[in-house]
């Protein structure tokens, strides 16, 4: 954006260039941005991970925020509690890396849940993962218990679904 405007041989109708901080920690300049002071009809978004390399576009981003109701209760006598982890996939930048098909710790780990408790009931205490909004992420971790009498099934349906799925 610079270089154009410093550029005396290149011809431009007027020009408003706004520059932004703390994009990649969580859109702050962005989100604090008071829209009055532009003026402009069509904004071209100039955004790269590399030096020295122009690209127009964004990849985008958005949030989501979720109220569940929740019943909290402790860990029953005829319980057994299980810990289920995710560790050291590639992860990556959520703009820059995310057409290459990196597997997401958090999706993967949700997808076993919902697998294991199509056939019982589980009941989850933990369920975490990811450093970064704009992150791939690499690890995540839950804890969850059934009832011990099933505890054989869900180890079962476990194996049986991470031998689908090998690293």
């Amino acid at each position: 954006m610079m270089s154009l405007v410093e550029d005396e041989s290149v011809k431009h109708p007027p020009l408003e260039l706004l520059l932004t901080v703390e994009e990649e920690s969580g859109l702050v300049g962005a989100d604090t941005l008071d829209p009055s002071l532009l003026s402009g009809k069509t904004l071209i978004n100039v955004d790269s991970e590399t030096e020295g390399v122009f690209t127009v576009g964004c990849a985008g981003g958005g949030n989501v925020y979720m109220t569940l109701p929740v019943t909290w209760d402790s860990q029953k006598q005829n319980e057994v509690a299980f810990e289920l982890k995710v560790r050291g996939l590639q992860g990556g930048h959520s703009g820059e890396d995310i057409n290459k098909f990196r597997t997401n710790a958090n999706k993967l780990i949700a997808r076993i849940l919902d697998f294991i408790q199509r056939d019982m009931e589980i009941r989850l205490s933990t369920l975490k993962g990811g450093t970064a909004r704009n992150a791939i992420p690499r690890d995540a971790e839950a804890v969850f218990v059934c009832v011990k009498e099933k505890a054989t099934l869900c180890k079962e349906k476990f194996l049986r679904h991470s031998s689908h799925h090998p690293k």
